[in-house]
C-alpha cells in the first residue's frame, strides 16, 4: 500500500523480483554522478525486504525524484522485453515489472 510521508518522501510495496533486475544496475550500484539517481540509488540502500510466503515485498521510500528514477528503469525493462523482445522472461515476471510501474504512479499521483 502507498504511504505519504510529511517529509516530502514517499513509501512503496514493490515486488521482491524488482530486486533481482535493478540491483545490477549502475543506479543501483551508485555509478552515476546524475542527482536523481544518487537519490534513487539512496532510497534503493534504505529499503526494507519483508518476507511474505515464499517471496518478498520491497519496502522503498524515497523522493518523487527517486521513485521516478525507479519507475522508469521498470517501465524500460517491460519494453524491452514486451516490444523489442529482447530477452524471455515469464509471464509474472512482467507482472511485477507492471507492478512496480503502477504502484509508484499511484503513490505520486
Amino acid at each position: 500500500m502507498p504511504i505519504t510521508t510529511g517529509s516530502g518522501s514517499y513509501t512503496v510495496d514493490l515486488p521482491g523480483v524488482f530486486d533481482s533486475y535493478f540491483s545490477g544496475s549502475s543506479i543501483a550500484q551508485g555509478q552515476t554522478n546524475d542527482l536523481s539517481d544518487r537519490e534513487a540509488h539512496t532510497a534503493y540502500r534504505s529499503l526494507v525486504r519483508i518476507k511474505r510466503g515464499r517471496g518478498s515485498i520491497l519496502r522503498i521510500t524515497g523522493s518523487r525524484r527517486a521513485l521516478l528514477v525507479i519507475r522508469e528503469y521498470a517501465h524500460n525493462f517491460i519494453e524491452e522485453v514486451v516490444i523489442d523482445r529482447e530477452f524471455e522472461h515469464s509471464s509474472s515476471e512482467l507482472r511485477a515489472m507492471r507492478s512496480v510501474v503502477e504502484r509508484i504512479d499511484a503513490v505520486l499521483k
